[in-house]
């Protein structure tokens, strides 16, 4: 919708200048006549936009956004605001085109009558685990509190995805600099210094011949590796397209030192956080075990879930149902049976997710520390067996002379 700059004069006759968005210069006129103003100059404004601002319109919405909207929506919806009232704001402060797109279709749907997870999730960016929880907040009556919950939960998700990436970027990044600068040294570099070395007529150290090598059979077959790659990784990908593999990946994945940890804890967190809120909601227990379930971030956990759940629809309990399930640990198995006992289950779940999100932010830590000198320590050693394979020679070469 444009918007539209204007001046006008009140009552007491001083000028007033102001912009506001509409669908014409007349609709101005007319809310400016309606408010008791006179209509003196109705321009259309040319907005311009700086590169990084446009750029940033355009960007897809993540969870910052949503997260965002979401302690916006509840703030506005606490303080009496009708939910279209608050959308319309929203939209209008968005940054985002998407975001105010969605939006915007999101107020024609609520005003249409849809209620307001339909409307959500008829616009897109919502996630599904969004709609359910936005669900069961309209049901039980409780959508301000499902908010600051949703909020809550897109926040921890967002450090930790940021912590994911600053764990991984550093190390990414000093791997494909070291590659490329191995790469340069075998085509370029070595086989310029063998000729030297073949002129000098040393006999050459294990090192240097190995050096050597490897040079001469990634220079003779670079197009033969560079297929195998290729080929390695197209399997791969078949391979996990496949369901079953991709369970057995995120089992092995739980396996792993350390790094399974994380990934269970975090699977474990997003279970309880989302399976409790649905709870405070009113959801049903058998419904919101499948929204949770799928929440979880792992297939093999999520497997675990679903299982559960059958169980639970023949009449099990969630504790005895979760009993069996080697990837639910003793604690969490115990204390989902204190608050069955107790009724409080949904708030012994959402203390669970608290839990677990602070173990997994202090493993992230330990395993940022880990990672960066380990990968110095073994790019390290690459470099200088490169470097020592190329000094030896030129040292005997020095001292053959010399003697």
């Amino acid at each position: 919708m444009p918007r539209f700059a204007y001046s006008a004069l009140d009552s007491t006759g001083k000028e007033i200048l102001g912009e506001v968005e509409a669908p014409d210069a007349d609709w101005v006129s007319q809310q400016l006549s309606d408010d008791q103003l006179i209509p003196l100059e109705i321009a259309e404004s040319v907005a311009t936009e700086h590169w990084g601002d446009i750029l940033r319109k355009h960007l897809p919405i993540g969870v910052d956004d949503l997260s965002l909207f979401s302690s916006q929506f509840a703030i506005m919806l606490d303080t009496g605001l009708p939910i279209v009232a608050s959308l319309e704001l929203l939209a209008e402060s968005s940054p985002k085109l998407k975001m105010r797109t969605a939006l915007a279709e999101a107020v024609a749907q609520v005003r249409e009558g849809s209620p307001l997870h339909t409307a959500l999730e008829k616009v897109g960016p919502f996630p599904p685990i969004y709609i359910n929880m936005v669900r069961a907040g309209e049901t039980s009556g409780t959508l301000v509190e499902v908010l600051q919950q949703l909020a809550s939960y897109l926040d921890r998700n967002a450090e930790l995805q940021g912590r994911l990436k600053g764990a991984i970027v550093y190390p990414i990044f000093l791997v494909v600099l070291s590659l490329a600068v191995v790469t340069f040294l075998m085509v370029a570099i070595i086989p310029k210094f063998t000729a030297m070395l073949t002129k000098l007529g040393v006999e050459l150290p294990l090192p240097t011949r190995a050096l050597i090598a490897m040079s001469n059979f990634f220079v003779g077959n670079w197009m033969w590796i560079l297929l195998g790659i290729s080929a390695v990784a197209g399997t791969i990908y078949w391979i996990l397209r496949d369901p079953q593999m991709q369970r057995r990946l995120d089992a092995t994945l739980l396996n792993l030192p350390l790094l399974g940890e994380v990934i269970s804890k975090n699977s474990l967190a997003r279970f309880c956080f989302v399976l409790g809120s649905l709870l405070h909601g009113g959801i049903a227990i058998v419904d919101a075990l499948e929204i949770s379930g799928r929440t979880a971030g792992n297939r093999e956990v999520s497997a675990t879930i679903s299982d559960a759940r059958r169980q639970i629809i023949a009449g099990r309990g969630i504790s005895d149902a979760l009993s069996s399930a080697g990837t639910i640990p003793a604690l969490v198995r115990q204390m989902i049976k204190i608050g069955e006992a107790t009724g409080n289950l949904d708030t012994v779940l959402l203390r669970i997710a608290e839990i677990y999100d602070q173990q997994v932010r202090r493993t992230m830590d330990v395993l940022v520390r880990l990672i960066e000198p380990a990968m110095i320590v073994v790019l390290g050693g690459i470099v200088g067996f490169i470097a020592i394979s190329l000094v030896l020679p030129m040292v005997k070469a020095v001292a053959s002379y010399g003697g």
